[in-house]
């Protein structure tokens, strides 16, 4: 499914087409990453609930591989660190996940180190150390 007509004027089409790509990258979409995607929809102020958007969320993206096209650096490692907790969210980091976020990060001059620092931290939320300054 291409990208719907909601989202497509939406400034966080970039974010929410890449978290999607994210969640299907394993070609499995997991309750999780579902509930996960419907709280970024409802903090953008639209109703996970609504029939395109729950259409849009549960079919896989057409385009696979392409970096979203985001421009700030911020940005950028916001949706890479994002993509990171989404893609552990089910339990099951797979390594579709992994290669995508990896081929986005170099597609973005992210160099491995900082890849690396960036999938560490990830891996430490995912475990959840009950100190959210930790």
């Amino acid at each position: 499914m291409s990208v719907p007509p909601w989202l497509a004027v939406s400034e966080h089409v970039e974010v929410l087409s890449g978290l999607h790509a994210i969640a299907w990258a394993d070609g499995v979409l997991a309750s999780a990453e579902v509930k996960l995607l419907a709280r970024l929809v409802r903090r953008l102020g639209l109703d996970p609930g609504d029939e395109a958007i729950r259409q849009w969320l549960e079919e896989p993206p057409t385009t696979r591989w392409a970096a979203p096209q985001i421009r700030g650096a911020f940005d950028r490692r916001f949706l890479l660190s994002e993509a990171m907790a989404m893609a552990r969210e089910d339990g099951d980091y797979t390594p579709d996940e992994r290669h995508r976020i990896h081929t986005w990060a170099r597609a973005w001059g992210i160099s491995d180190d900082e890849i690396a620092a960036m999938e560490a931290e990830a891996d430490h939320e995912a475990k959840g150390s009950g100190d959210p300054f930790r």
